[in-house]
């Protein structure tokens, strides 16, 4: 996830390790120009988020992450499900009537992958919308996952603009 944000940002990142010394990384970010006022310019601009009422079930197994993901779905309008692992966002699923979308990482532990749970959700609910997020890059994985081409990834970190924008892409299609 730190390669992933550092790359994003238009930085680099450099390991160095030695057997029984120990481990250096460096994180190379770009220096901020211009003023203040500009960046704050900036932030107020970016508070114009795309918003709905639909109901997103957030697949995450980082409690932190996904904490602070269904805080800002909820705080843009979405009812908001949540579960920790595969098999209980199955459960949900199942339990469940109404669920318009599922934003789930690629990456799970417990024997059922993101991917996995996709499908096995959409045996059920063949119109289920699903947004995939991961630290990971597309490129990557599309060599380690079903996801293919056409799979929609919300890279992590992400902001809430961001999140706001493809879940409407995501939900609208």
């Amino acid at each position: 996830m730190i390669y992933g944000f550092v790359k994003q940002s238009g930085g680099h990142v450099l390991v160095y390790s030695e057997l029984d010394i120990g481990t250096t990384v460096k994180l190379f970010l770009p220096r901020v120009q211009g003023d203040r006022a500009g960046r704050e310019e900036v932030m107020t601009t970016d508070q114009q988020f795309k918003t709905g009422t639909e109901t997103i079930l957030v697949l995450e197994d980082d409690p932190d992450v996904r904490e602070l993901t269904v805080l800002q779905l909820k705080s843009l309008g979405y009812r908001v499900l949540q579960a920790h692992d595969g098999s209980s966002a199955l459960d949900v699923i199942s339990k469940e009537d109404n669920i318009d979308l599922l934003l789930s990482d690629v990456v799970l532990p417990g024997g059922l992958r993101g991917p996995e749970v996709a499908i096995k959700a959409r045996e059920s609910k063949p119109n289920l919308n699903v947004l995939f997020m991961s630290g990971y890059t597309q490129n990557a994985l599309e060599s380690h996952t079903e996801l293919g081409d056409s799979a929609l990834l919300l890279n992590k970190p992400f902001r809430k603009k961001d999140l706001a924008e493809k879940i409407r892409e995501a939900i609208e299609g």
